[in-house]
């Protein structure tokens, strides 16, 4: 009621006097927002993760008024007698006591530059994990769920899928990292280093690699830093490196690094024994993929509310803005960054056929993504190699885009800039600019890009001898 302006009401109880004052009392985020108002700041933006608001002359009224009631409450409060206050039933006093919350990310723990930092809590990756991410991406990659196909790769059994581990190799050390951060930024080089045992345990490190400055404003930095996923041998099985936007404030008291932090390795074990072993025994042929096309993918993912909140407490996103329906409002509640990118690349479903192998080079989150966007995806090929130590194999380079709440079926017959698919230095600014002056149908509506690299057999041709095993034989 108090939104509409009212201050107060008639009641026709008196104990209904307190609920009416908890009501009709300006709360502490209204007095902050009042605060800064009447002392003149043009733009307010109370947490780095919220949209900015513009302030005008017709706000002023609003917070002196918020203001004025505040001091008012103040004075009442502060002339009433404590004995006059009413205690219940019994006659003492307990005395009061001070909440006191601790703070994450960066501003709440010590980091030190070029030092491995552990996350919050190691999980173990048994058969629900698995279970619970198939339930929300579409997989159709066969070593994330064919023990047979693992075995023939000479794996352990069945892998998680690639951005199951991508994101908890980032989420995990969010509550020690990013948690105050103002925008996950993206990715440069995601791998899975080697394979992983069902039922393993896995804890995320993370070292700061460097501080930049963001932008003209001079009011955020941007933080790279290195993100590695450990099993219980202390094994490195997954490695990226992830760049975050910060309030200035919140990364000024990080120490740059000083001294060289241990190697991580940098060939990948699980690409070795894919490409070693994989054959056209038992698989069926991939579908013929051309350089230089733009695929349309026919799946789509809509993050509900229920599942947005449910996926960010399952990967340990302690980011309020992902979970906080109190603080912040529809349109501040945001889908995770991995989560998205995920969900832009597990659309393209069985489109390039059985995918064996994949890595990550560069992921970048242009827009942000509300709770209930749907998201499609489409693919530019960029280019097709038969691999020299497996001639079955081909490697092929593709950027994928992300894009909410349009159907991508309406880019059929449309001439679609090839710029956007271009390029390895491309800002999150260059899209927008570009669909605002060549292909306005995208503008504001591209969530996330990502170039990646992924082995899969490649497709046999008419002069290919087909293997005899190719086709099933049942008893």
């Amino acid at each position: 009621m108090s939104t509409f302006s009212h201050t107060g009401m008639i009641i026709v109880h008196p104990l209904l006097v307190p609920f009416v004052n908890q009501l009709y009392t300006p709360t502490r985020q209204e007095i902050e927002w009042a605060e800064q108002v009447t002392a003149g700041v043009r733009v307010y933006q109370r947490t780095p993760q919220e949209y900015r608001e513009f302030i005008g002359p017709p706000h002023l009224n609003g917070a002196t008024h918020i203001l004025e009631t505040h001091r008012k409450i103040q004075a009442l409060e502060s002339s009433v007698s404590i004995n006059d206050r009413p205690q219940g039933k019994s006659n003492e006093n307990p005395g009061i006591v001070i909440p006191l919350i601790r703070k994450g990310g960066l501003t709440g723990n010590s980091i030190k530059g070029g030092e491995w930092t552990t996350g919050i809590v190691p999980v173990n990756l048994d058969s629900s994990w698995r279970a619970a991410w198939d339930s929300s991406f579409f997989n159709a990659r066969s070593v994330n769920s064919s023990d047979l196909t693992a075995k023939k790769m000479d794996l352990p059994g069945i892998q998680p899928p690639f951005h199951l581990l991508a994101t908890l190799t980032m989420s995990l050390s969010v509550a020690k990292s990013s948690e105050v951060a103002r925008f996950n930024l993206g990715t440069l080089n995601a791998v899975q280093l080697r394979p992983i045992t069902e039922g393993e345990t896995v804890r995320a490190y993370f070292s700061i690699d460097s501080v930049e400055d963001a932008g003209r404003s001079g009011k955020y930095s941007v933080v790279t830093s290195s993100q590695i996923l450990v099993n219980q041998r202390d094994e490195v099985v997954f490695r990226a490196t992830k760049q975050t936007m910060y309030p200035k404030l919140a990364a000024a008291k990080l120490e740059l690094p000083k001294k060289r932090k241990s190697e991580i390795p940098t060939v990948s074990e699980l690409r070795r024994r894919v490409v070693q072993n994989a054959t056209f025994c038992g698989n069926a042929s991939s579908p013929p993929l051309v350089p230089n096309q733009l695929y349309v993918h026919r799946m789509v993912k809509v993050f509900t509310p229920t599942e947005a909140k449910g996926l960010a407490t399952l990967i340990r996103a302690t980011n309020q803005h992902h979970l906080n329906v109190k603080k912040f409002n529809t349109e501040d509640l945001v889908a995770a960054g991995p989560l998205v990118e995920a969900a832009t690349v597990h659309n393209v479903a069985d489109d390039f056929g059985d995918i064996l192998y994949q890595e990550v080079v560069k992921s970048s989150n242009v827009n942000r993504t509300n709770q209930e966007d749907m998201i499609g995806s489409v693919s530019y090929i960029h280019s097709i190699q038969q691999l020299a130590e497996n001639p079955d194999l081909e490697e092929v380079t593709v950027r994928t885009l992300g894009i909410k709440n349009l159907d991508v079926e309406e880019l059929l017959e449309r001439e679609v800039p090839v710029r956007l698919f271009s390029g390895t230095r491309m800002k999150t600014s260059d899209y927008e600019e570009i669909c605002r002056e060549d292909f306005p149908l995208l503008y504001r509506r591209i969530v996330t890009q990502v170039l990646w690299k992924f082995l899969r057999l490649r497709p046999l041709s008419s002069s290919d001898e087909v293997p005899a095993e190719i086709q099933p034989k049942f008893s």
